[in-house]
């Protein structure tokens, strides 16, 4: 075989291997992404649950969701632009109780259910 031909060879190798190691990287972001999701949906509802059992609302549980969703929202813009305006919501709602009001007009947005299910969907379509 020709020196040429072997370098050759070589570079698609080589190029395959960094596409293929791209691609992990890309999935490895987009799981990511959602599990900061699922936290901050985790975080909510075991609070939820607190408060609906008798435990005093805290302040600074709820700043820390704030931004747990802010990261959330952040992190899973690239993979679903809808979940992230969700987030968002999510994150100025527990910021500032005031703005509840506001989103009350979508309440499907805010619902927690429904970003479980839109987090197993982004997970089921690689």
């Amino acid at each position: 075989m020709v020196p040429e031909a072997i370098g050759a060879i070589a570079n698609l190798i080589n190029a395959w291997n960094a596409n293929n190691q791209e691609n992990k990287n890309d999935v490895q972001k987009k799981l990511d992404a959602v599990q900061l999701v699922m936290s901050a949906v985790v975080t909510t509802k075991a609070y939820l649950h607190d408060v609906e059992t008798g435990v005093a609302p805290s302040r600074e549980i709820e700043k820390d969701l704030s931004t747990k969703w802010v990261q959330a929202s952040m992190a899973i813009i690239k993979y679903d632009r809808g979940l992230h305006e969700v987030a968002k919501i999510k994150s100025l709602g527990w910021a500032d109780p005031n703005e509840w009001a506001r989103a009350a007009s979508r309440p499907w947005a805010i619902k927690l259910d429904t970003i479980i299910e839109q987090c197993q969907y982004i997970l089921n379509n690689k």
